[in-house]
């Protein structure tokens, strides 16, 4: 996008740069041909594409890893603190 339009337009308005951009992008997406899409556009390969439901998550709560560090227990405190700089 910057090489092909931002580099080269000179945008009056901000509407200019909105329609010039939705233009571009609908462009892009719809009637140009991706060699890693297999030289299809993205639409063509959005119809084609089907992701895989059947994988399980390592934590089934969220998609998030699980946590390196236990967490804090409630309710106890640490005997030490902290020095303080004076």
């Amino acid at each position: 996008m910057r090489d092909e339009l931002l580099n080269e337009t000179l945008f009056p308005s901000l509407h200019h740069a909105r329609v010039t951009l939705a233009a571009w992008r609908k462009d892009y997406n719809t009637e140009r041909p991706h060699s890693r899409l297999g030289w299809q556009t993205p639409a063509e390969f959005a119809k084609t594409f089907a992701p895989q439901r059947g994988l399980t998550l390592r934590n089934p709560q969220s998609s998030a890893p699980d946590p390196v560090a236990q967490p804090a227990q409630i309710g106890k405190t640490q005997t030490r603190s902290l020095a303080h700089a004076g």
